[in-house]
């Protein structure tokens, strides 16, 4: 092709297209990432050096939506809705996202100068950031209800996770925990040491966690086992997981339901058992290669069924709890008896001890995409919660007595219109009661960030609401496990 096809072609392009369609062929989860993607993927689980900022390109402008308390944007002053533009002496109206982004990061202990807008300034604020190492935060809430019910979100296991679950926890036994719950919904995995190093808290040194099995034994079958190495806690523990609890998640709930050490409730997790090696490449490229299978204790298989599927039906149905149930009937299942004697099943994700009934997702209508998408949402939250200040004083009256009512609504109507927002009112009505609960979060979300939006979601979360009425059964386990 290089020497004798009719046209000249790029031979870089066309061996990658021929890699990935062998990769593809392999399973799901085998993949070859370029440069770009390689490297991203290391900075969202190994760390970065940069300022620590969440933004997105709005009008040309780089927009801050979230500011990392505690980071050197938020340390120097930075704050949510600011707008890039300039960074140093360049102009960064219509740069590119990843160019702002190489910008922005740099090497620890180093300065970059950035200039933004400000709602309610006449003139640009500039502001000096000094880099630092940044490592994303795993852990974005954790509460302590009904004075001894502690609460913990691990949105995903990266490499700081095992010392933000210790901190964690050490805060919430001060303040009185004596059970808790782990939330691992939406959590699609990551750094797989961190998944051991939370089972390790829960179960005695020596454990078996999981294990792996691949075609070449020496380099593929491993055991991993219970550490040691924070306070073993034997108090009370549910796990909650959902159709995107995958991977790292699932090895959590696996060995906690295996050893009888607490109870699981949710929905049947994606079911993703499959080992991938890294292999990095010169050009920073990175083939991800499934080399093994991950199984329970008790020798179940994590991962779901991927044969003679196409990638797009093998994701849809592992997302879609209502299809994934029909298709993982208990019936159909391999099933695998505790220590205990409680029946639990393999070939496909983690069943819960409790399961939930599936809930469709919000519908979102014809005003409500456009609404989101242009991130009318962040604004008016933004706006909203700057002119009722008072609101943010104390989120657990926020919860009790703030509610998006119908002059909530009117105001948002007023700011749309300000906004020169074009909308259709009956679509407008009928997205109403999404409205209603999503403009409630993100108002919580502008006082307090992410832990605020969580705190003020649960509220009104019948799986979390329910789930922490269930340390009975929890423990009704627990005094069966046998160590």
């Amino acid at each position: 092709i290089n020497e004798r096809y009719v046209e000249e072609k790029d031979m870089g392009q066309l061996l990658d297209k021929a890699i990935n369609s062998v990769v593809r062929e392999l399973d799901p989860h085998s993949v070859l990432m370029p440069p770009r993607d390689g490297e991203r993927m290391r900075e969202q689980y190994q760390g970065y050096a940069g300022i620590g900022i969440l933004f997105s390109v709005i009008e040309e402008k780089a927009t801050a939506m979230e500011v990392y308390k505690n980071g050197p944007a938020y340390e120097a002053g930075m704050e949510i809705g600011d707008r890039i533009v300039k960074i140093g002496d360049e102009n960064a109206v219509g740069m590119e996202n990843t160019d702002i982004i190489a910008r922005l990061k740099g090497h620890p202990n180093t300065d970059v100068t950035v200039t933004v807008e400000r709602a309610g300034f006449d003139n640009p604020v500039t502001l000096t950031i000094k880099r630092r190492q940044l490592y994303p935060d795993s852990i974005p809430a954790y509460f302590l209800y009904d004075g001894e019910v502690g609460y913990i979100k691990i949105e995903r296991f990266t490499f700081s996770t095992a010392q933000e679950f210790e901190s964690a926890l050490s805060l919430l036994e001060r303040m009185g925990a004596k059970k808790v719950i782990v939330d691992l919904r939406d959590n699609g995995g990551g750094f797989l040491q961190a998944a051991y190093d939370v089972v390790s808290t829960f179960l005695p040194r020596g454990k078996l966690i999981v294990y792996t099995k691949g075609r070449i034994p020496r380099i593929t079958d491993r055991e991993y086992q219970a550490t040691g190495r924070v306070p073993y806690r034997d108090y009370p523990l549910i796990v909650m997981i959902n159709e995107n609890s995958a991977s790292g998640s699932e090895i959590v709930a696996g060995a906690i339901q295996d050893w009888d050490r607490g109870l699981i409730t949710g929905k049947v997790s994606f079911g993703k058992g499959l080992v991938q090696t890294p292999f990095d490449f010169e050009d920073n490229s990175r083939l991800l290669l499934t080399t093994a299978y991950y199984y329970t204790p008790l020798g179940r298989l994590i991962q779901r069924d991927f044969k003679n599927k196409s990638v797009r039906d093998y994701y849809m149905e592992g997302h879609v709890d209502s299809v994934k149930k029909a298709m993982l009937a208990k019936e159909d299942r391999e099933s695998y008896t505790t220590p205990a004697g409680r029946k639990v099943y393999g070939g496909g994700g983690i069943t819960p001890d409790v399961e939930f009934e599936f809930v469709r997702p919000d519908t979102l209508n014809g005003f409500y995409r456009p609404f989101f998408r242009q991130l009318k949402e962040f604004f008016f939250c933004d706006y909203y919660a700057g002119n009722h200040p008072e609101l943010g004083s104390n989120i657990d009256k926020f919860i009790e007595n703030f509610k998006v009512d119908n002059s909530v609504l009117d105001e948002l109507r007023s700011y749309l219109k300000n906004d020169n927002f074009e909308y259709n009112e009956d679509q407008f009505k009928e997205a109403s009661e999404i409205l209603k609960r999503r403009l409630k979060h993100e108002i919580a979300f502008q006082f307090w960030g992410s832990a605020g939006r969580i705190k003020v979601a649960l509220a009104g979360d019948d799986e979390f609401l329910q789930t922490k009425q269930m340390f009975d059964e929890a423990m009704a386990i627990q005094s069966m496990a046998k160590f």
